[in-house]
Formats: structure tokens, sequence, C-alpha cells
């Protein structure tokens, strides 16, 4: 599931990583999640900054 963190005025957003993002992503709670984030950080006091990060997905052959 997509995180979200905050340090001061920066938020990361973490779309999460290897297989279980590329099994999860489509999973409507999966979808919910990612785009509550920005909602958030939108709604946040301070003038902010969003940081969007994962990490590199492999795809194998036949899978």
């Amino acid at each position: 599931m997509p995180t979200l963190d905050r340090q001061d005025s920066v938020f990361v957003l973490n779309l999460g990583e290897g297989e279980n993002c590329l099994q999860n992503c489509l999973h409507p709670d999966w979808i919910a999640s990612a785009n509550a984030a920005p909602d958030e950080v939108e709604n946040a006091a301070a003038p902010p900054a969003l940081l969007t990060a994962a990490t590199e997905l492999t795809v194998r052959p036949g899978t």
C-alpha cells in the first residue's frame, strides 16, 4: 500500500516496491490510498512539497 510520510513541509509518497506494488497497484484499496495522499498534502497548513518514490520494478518474462 502507498504510504505518506511528512517531515516538516515535505511529504513523501512511497508507492511500494517490487512485485508487491506490481500485483497490488490496480487493487481498489491501493488506488484509493494513492488518490487520498495528494488531497492530504493539498490541505496541509504550510506550503507543502510532495516527493513521490518507488523502487524499480522488475518484470520477469512469463509472470
